[in-house]
């Protein structure tokens, strides 16, 4: 075979070779399957800041919520495991009226539906504010008891309670907990 022609053959199977589809690209990410939940409850309750409340400047104040759970779906229900039925808690947070809370913590309890209670901790995934009001995503440890070392997400919304901001000290918190 000449020089020309192998060349030539050569180009001919680089050319297939870019023209067809890669079997195994190194760049292209597969899509993750987000994780499903194995209980989520509907939650309602109530959060209150220490006085003067929350303020137009950032600052670090007090809060204490609690939650009520109701209406738990999801397989570990249906296996018969217990539910929340309420959620205590208190700590603090940097926060201002309007824009993002970038601290969060807080300890406290959850109760469940056989009696016993479980201790933990919270932080923060994002929550932003508005007039005080906002939609928040909060990750909560759960320490001792029922469910230790599932992750937890209480992803809330918070609405003012007859105030307005700044000097809110009080709303109402509507949303979904979920365990996974």
């Amino acid at each position: 075979m000449s020089t020309s022609h192998r060349l030539a053959a050569t180009v001919a199977v680089f050319g297939v070779l870019l023209a067809a589809p890669p079997l195994i690209t190194h760049g292209a990410a597969l899509p993750i399957p987000a994780p499903q939940a194995t209980m989520n409850c509907q939650e309602s309750g109530t959060v209150s800041w220490a006085a003067p409340g929350i303020r137009n400047e950032p600052a670090t104040i007090e809060w204490n919520a609690g939650i009520d759970f109701t209406n738990c779906t999801g397989p570990a229900v249906d296996q018969g495991h217990p539910t929340p039925v309420r959620l205590t808690e208190k700590g603090t947070e940097l926060v201002s009226c309007d824009g993002d809370v970038s601290v969060h913590s807080g300890t406290g309890e959850i109760t469940w539906s056989d009696g016993s209670t479980s201790k933990i901790s919270a932080g923060v995934n994002v929550q932003s504010k508005s007039a005080g009001a906002g939609h928040g995503a909060f990750p909560i440890t759960i320490l001792t008891g029922n469910n230790v070392g599932h992750p937890v997400v209480d992803d809330n919304t918070v609405t003012p309670s007859g105030q307005s901001c700044p000097g809110l000290t009080k709303a109402t918190l509507t949303g979904t907990l979920s365990i996974f």
